[in-house]
C-alpha cells in the first residue's frame, strides 16, 4: 500500500496551471491561500489521490529525490494542517 494525498472535499478552489486560490471551508479561521505556478500544477495533480512517490518522481527533475521528498512532504503536511489536503492509503 502507498500513502496518497488529495484535496479535502470541503475545500473551495479556483484556478489553472498559473495560479490557484484555495479556501478550507471547514475551518472558521481559514483564509484564502494563493499558489504560484509550480504549486498550482501540484494542486491540480492532487485533484485525484496521488501517491507521494509519484509526486516525487514528477518533481525531482534532476534533483536528489530524497531532498525533493522531504521538502514536498513538509509542504503537503502544511497544507493538511491548514485544512486543504488529506492523505490516505491505496493498494500499490
Amino acid at each position: 500500500m502507498s500513502q496518497t494525498w488529495s484535496h479535502r472535499p470541503d475545500v473551495a478552489w479556483i484556478g489553472d496551471e498559473d495560479r490557484v486560490v484555495a479556501l478550507a471551508l471547514g475551518r472558521a479561521d481559514a483564509r484564502p491561500l494563493a499558489f504560484d505556478a509550480r504549486a498550482s500544477r501540484l494542486w491540480l495533480r492532487l485533484a485525484v489521490p496521488t501517491p507521494l512517490a509519484d509526486l516525487v518522481d514528477e518533481l525531482a527533475d534532476g534533483h536528489e529525490p530524497t531532498e525533493v521528498e522531504e521538502g514536498l512532504r513538509r509542504f503537503l503536511e502544511q497544507l493538511q494542517e491548514g485544512g486543504l489536503l488529506e492523505h490516505g492509503t491505496r493498494d500499490a
